[in-house]
């Protein structure tokens, strides 16, 4: 695959994303909300529940 069609392939799906993305999150579009630092603080600590259960010996991989 040349560095063109993997750019092109990159660029599509960040497209894909995106249009993924917002159609969950309606209010974005609409102007009645935004992504910022109120997502690191709302959801900081929903993505830490995983990391500190590994660290602590509680999961095996592939049981999250």
């Amino acid at each position: 695959m040349t560095a063109a069609r993997r750019l092109l392939a990159g660029l599509g799906l960040a497209c894909l994303y995106a249009g993924v993305f917002l159609a969950f999150h309606p209010a974005i579009l609409r102007g009645e909300a935004f992504l910022g630092w109120d997502a690191v603080n709302e959801h900081w600590g929903d993505l830490l529940v995983p990391v500190h259960a590994l660290r602590a010996g509680e999961c095996r991989c592939g049981t999250l």
